[in-house]
């Protein structure tokens, strides 16, 4: 009878894990409506948030609002979706396709887990402003090139870079190395801000700095991430670092100023700038 009782526990065990798995995968192969992108989604979008897993067991590309992915733009519209982070792939004649998640199964069956056996990262784990088990939208993008970063997520799970709506003017975005990105939508007149004085531009190449959206926000992540850089050096009594670190910053702002007005030259050599700061050993 004790073992007719142990084998009756454990079928009704391995049933619960069966109905368990196909519950989410009816979810997932359940049909999700395609449709071409609602007016919400049209605009200019900034990343103001990089939130990672805090409880991750390895060594992350990015840090918790990393500068080289915070101040990024997506620019969505029928036609393409575009942005300026450092892992941009083409994505034209975009789509969604909805489905209905909870915000546990989402970060469960997208992320990464740590560890062997994989321990399982929760909403709470990114920061989330979600309620774990009140079911949510998940949009994805299908571009005519394929599902937008369609390479990301678990071999099982969820893939590509899905998004969530939190609000009418904010968007979750899954993104590279395990990051959630939060997006705030840039209102049509949106006034460039640089980590100088627009009204007192004088030269060709600050005047074009600020007259871009997306160049100025390089040149706060520069100054960002320069000043951060500084600072820690100062705790670590390391002054030789500092000097080399200021003439560092001088000789780049003069290979800088020769672009002129080129606003690629412009971003091509930010975007070398800024990974050579965020780059940069901080021990000791």
């Amino acid at each position: 009878m004790r073992f007719v009782h142990v084998k009756l526990i454990l079928i009704s065990v391995f049933i619960a894990f069966t109905v368990n798995i196909q519950s989410y995968a009816e979810v997932r192969s359940a049909p999700s409506k395609t449709n071409s992108l609602p007016t919400l989604l049209i605009g200019i979008w900034q990343i103001t948030e990089v939130h990672i897993d805090t409880g991750a067991t390895r060594t992350l590309m990015y840090t918790n609002n990393d500068s080289r992915l915070n101040g990024r733009l997506f620019t969505i519209n029928h036609d393409s979706l575009k942005n300026n982070t450092p892992e941009y792939t083409r994505c034209t004649n975009p789509t969604i396709a909805t489905q209905i998640l909870t915000p546990v199964d989402l970060i469960g069956h997208s992320m990464a887990g740590r560890g062997i056996p994989p321990e399982i990262p929760t909403p709470k784990d990114y920061g989330l402003p979600l309620e774990d088990n009140k079911p949510i939208e998940v949009l994805s993008i299908n571009c005519k090139e394929g599902l937008l970063e369609g390479n990301l997520g678990a071999e099982s799970g969820l893939s590509g870079a899905w998004m969530i709506t939190l609000s009418s003017d904010k968007l979750a975005v899954r993104w590279y190395d395990e990051t959630i990105l939060v997006l705030r939508k840039l209102p049509e007149n949106a006034k460039p801000m640089a980590s100088f004085d627009c009204e007192k531009a004088s030269s060709l190449v600050e005047k074009t700095i600020c007259g871009s959206i997306g160049l100025v926000a390089f040149d706060q992540s520069i100054g960002q991430s320069y000043s951060s850089a500084v600072n820690q050096y100062k705790k670590q009594g390391s002054v030789n670092t500092i000097n080399q670190l200021r003439m560092q910053q001088k000789e780049w702002l003069a290979t800088r100023d020769k672009c002129g007005g080129d606003i690629e030259c412009l971003e091509k050599t930010m975007v070398d700038r800024l990974e050579t700061l965020e780059s940069a050993p901080m021990d000791p």
